[in-house]
């Protein structure tokens, strides 16, 4: 008789060990899942950064062409007025 109550005591220890792992298991998910979303997170600020950056640096490198272009049409423009 000792050793189906020793089979017992080891599946009841299994099963702890199971339940035990299965309440594990979907904290370790939720956990991975909120550091993927701060990554995500992270990675669109980061991108968001980059763009206003490059924007920024396009509109210091066309801007004055654009002035002086439209300094330019305006010359030619009051130049075929006064004459």
């Amino acid at each position: 008789m000792p050793r189906p109550v020793l089979r017992g005591r080891e599946e009841l220890a299994r099963q702890r060990v199971v339940t035990a792992e299965t309440r594990v298991v979907p904290q370790n998910t939720r956990d991975a899942i909120a550091a993927l979303e701060t990554e995500g997170q992270s990675a669109i600020r980061k991108l968001e950064i980059k763009q206003a950056t490059v924007t920024n640096k396009l509109i210091e490198r066309i801007v004055p062409d654009m002035i002086k272009g439209v300094r330019h049409s305006l010359v030619i423009k009051q130049h075929r007025y006064n004459h």
